[in-house]
């Protein structure tokens, strides 16, 4: 299943990359790249993402909820 989300655009709206990112919440590029096109993270992860874009899990799939 493709759960869209704001991930993408909230990286960009930062200027960092995905292998920022990825260093950052402590996944692989590759595991950003997936989530950025629909793949939906674990609990754990999904909070590490927004934590590092400054921002809520909610906020990031809140068309999702």
């Amino acid at each position: 299943m493709n759960y869209p989300n704001n991930v993408r655009a909230y990286r960009e709206y930062h200027g960092v990359s995905q292998r920022w990112l990825a260093r950052k919440v402590g996944c692989g590029k590759t595991t950003i790249s997936e989530v950025e096109h629909g793949r939906l993270p674990n609990v754990v992860t999904a909070i590490k993402i927004a934590r590092a874009l400054k921002t809520t899990v909610e906020k990031l799939w809140e068309d999702e909820l």
